[in-house]
């Protein structure tokens, strides 16, 4: 069955939101060597619809990652490793999602330690955030400067998909707006994926297919980077007809350089 998903994502502009995922960096947590305390975060400015954690610099081992809601309800959204870069969604419940603090409780293989990075991702909520009295005074710098991770490679994490079925299903990634991007990059994250097709539209209305290996195997965790022809750098679209390899369901991270 085809499947045609529109998410509207940019780096450094509020999106769409409704079924488009809009994920924002919230914090940078250092994690010793050795488990000691657990560690807690609790500026949330509105409801969530997901979190995702990511190990820099180390693996880690979490005995647990927890919420707690505001209603006083506590839940265990992740316990387990986190590979080092290697990001791990973790889904909220309760029609509200509403969350007053983050109890992280996670220790670095490295003995020099790591950083776990908390991400959000507010979608539909984004006008809930928007009117926080937080807002003005921290939130939208914040969303400003964070929307969209950056690696240390300079790469931007414009947005996920998932694929799912034995059978290429289909994806379409609007609201770029005309940016001017140098490169784009596919990372599956759960999975191995396969892509048969990636085309880009460009602001001037053409559509080119982009070099890319439809027999290849993207190996999970693993970024495969992807040229853009001649001059034409301004996007307004990327459609990809993907699956994922071995298995039913992967999640491909969209990820562009300037």
């Amino acid at each position: 069955m085809l499947r045609a998903a529109f998410l509207g994502v940019t780096a450094l502009a509020a999106l769409a939101v409704g079924a488009h995922a809009q994920w924002v960096k919230l914090s940078d947590v250092r994690v010793a060597h050795h488990r000691d305390r657990d560690t807690t975060y609790s500026d949330f400015a509105g409801p969530v619809e997901r979190l995702s954690f990511t190990a820099r610099g180390s693996d880690m081992w979490c005995r647990s990652i927890a919420v707690q809601y505001r209603n006083g309800e506590r839940q265990e959204v992740f316990s387990g490793k986190l590979e080092r870069d290697r990001p791990v969604d973790a889904d909220v419940h309760g029609s509200e999602r509403r969350i007053d603090q983050l109890t992280m409780n996670c220790a670095a293989s490295d003995p020099r330690g790591g950083i776990l990075v908390v991400a959000a991702d507010v979608g539909r909520f984004h006008r809930a955030w928007e009117r926080s009295k937080a807002w003005a005074s921290r939130m939208a710098r914040k969303f400003e400067q964070n929307m969209g991770m950056h690696d240390q490679n300079g790469w931007i994490s414009l947005g996920r998909e998932n694929f799912e079925g034995r059978h290429d299903d289909e994806a379409r990634f609007a609201g770029w707006r005309g940016r001017h991007v140098d490169r784009i990059a596919l990372r599956p994250l759960d999975n191995d994926a396969r892509c048969r097709r990636v085309s880009a539209t460009f602001e001037n209305g053409r559509t080119r297919d982009l070099e890319v290996d439809r027999h290849d195997v993207m190996e999970s965790g693993r970024m495969v980077e992807i040229d853009l022809p001649g001059g034409k750098r301004n996007l307004r679209s990327l459609d990809l007809s993907c699956r994922a390899v071995g298995d039913r369901n992967v999640t491909i991270e969209i990820l562009a350089r300037s």
